[in-house]
């Protein structure tokens, strides 16, 4: 099946706290083996699987069913209280094991479902439940007028923004019959072990995030407009991908993802696209091919040379923001001996372009100590840049 490269490094990206997988959301026509796929990938990795049919199960597989309970004070006196216990499918969700949601037929959820559906999206909770953080997160919905459920209703653009949308065309003659053929999706042979694969992409993440964060801000910088389009109210796209500061932000995690799974060019830029649509998309991987940058962390390490290029301060200052992104997260490798090779670096560029080194200084004044401190940036090219800086600001007024 064509998507299933994307699916899977889609179930190894890592996301904002902790948690893991991009939320993808296929779109097709009913009876093209979404759900199987889905399922199917589940057992390969051993983890439970529970699909979600918000026109079929009702609200009480959701969590939101309220129910009264009696509650202790821890002094003898008893209340009544209401509240949302957990639905029964949970119980198979354990933070080893994790597992994988799947909201089937979302255009069939009601609007007193959909509340829920933003909640299980951003944050992994149904009703009083928080699901483990290696729980992944999928759905899957028919085309407008493919509903299939008496009707439907669109996707809320706010559980739409926090998704990655994929077309999906279903498998061909033959990727059906090898799929017919090899179990219909029995129990795999042999699973595999998911934390071994985390374990795989951690230890690669900072230097490839770092470097899709940093051309990112540069490209975005370069193109202000494209941060944030959302579509108006009555425009269909509105319960599909566009630009946001969130969705830049998971476009950004599947580049990064995409070049660790090393997913080919093709499949990279639907992934990326999948969050914030093809036009934007299509876009920064235009300005990306015009773009020549070392690797990052050899460059930090004083492996690689690099010449600033005043001729194209984009590509300079996605140079900076990527240094950036790899030497300020506390647990950065490295981080006080890159951090200094770093100060040396914007010492060069302020000698002839301090605005551009300005976005990296920012941050870097904004690194914390382990204590949680503002950290000290006291070195000798630090000084420099800083006094340099301080000078630009007094003659422009800034």
């Amino acid at each position: 099946m064509g998507k299933q490269e994307i699916l899977h490094a889609s179930f190894f990206t890592p996301m904002p706290g902790g948690r893991w997988g991009s939320p993808l959301i296929l779109w097709g026509e009913p009876g093209t083996a979404k759900t199987a796929l889905i399922e199917l990938l589940a057992r390969l990795y051993g983890m439970p699987c529970e699909a979600l049919q918000p026109g079929a199960k009702g609200e009480g597989a959701f969590g939101v069913t309220p129910c009264p309970s009696e509650t202790s004070d821890g002094k003898g006196n008893r209340r009544m209280v209401i509240g949302y216990p957990p639905p029964e499918w949970t119980g198979g969700f354990t933070e080893e094991t994790g597992g994988v949601i799947f909201f089937d037929e979302l255009t069939t959820a009601p609007p007193a479902i959909q509340p829920v559906l933003l909640g299980g999206v951003q944050n992994r909770e149904i009703g009083g439940w928080r699901a483990p953080l290696r729980t992944r997160v999928y759905g899957a919905a028919n085309y407008v007028g493919q509903q299939t459920a008496g009707g439907g209703w669109p996707i809320p653009g706010s559980v739409a923004n926090r998704c990655g949308h994929i077309d999906w065309p279903g498998p061909d003659c033959d990727q059906w019959a090898t799929f017919l053929l090899g179990g219909a999706g029995s129990e795999p042979e042999s699973r595999r072990d998911p934390v071994l694969e985390e374990q795989m992409v951690l230890s690669v993440w900072p230097g490839e995030w770092a470097l899709a964060a940093g051309q990112g801000t540069a490209f975005l910088r370069r193109r202000p407009e494209l941060l944030h389009k959302r579509p108006t109210d009555d425009d269909p796209q509105l319960g599909r991908a566009w630009p946001s500061r969130r969705s830049w932000e998971y476009a950004l995690r599947a580049l990064a993802a995409s070049r660790i799974h090393k997913l080919s060019r093709e499949d990279t830029e639907e992934y990326v696209a999948a969050f914030v649509g093809t036009a934007a998309a299509t876009e920064f991987f235009n300005w990306l091919d015009e773009q020549d940058l070392p690797d990052i962390a050899a460059l930090l390490d004083g492996q690689v040379k690099w010449v600033a290029d005043y001729d194209r301060l984009d590509r300079t200052e996605a140079v900076l923001s990527a240094c950036s992104a790899m030497v300020v997260p506390l647990g950065a490798a490295m981080r006080d001996q890159r951090m200094a090779r770093l100060w040396e670096l914007l010492l060069d560029v302020t000698d002839k372009a301090k605005d551009i080194a300005l976005p990296a200084v920012t941050v870097l004044c904004g690194a914390k100590a382990r204590d949680g401190r503002p950290l000290r940036h006291d070195g000798p090219a630090a000084t420099k840049v800083l006094a340099r800086l301080h000078l630009m600001a007094n003659s422009t007024g800034f």
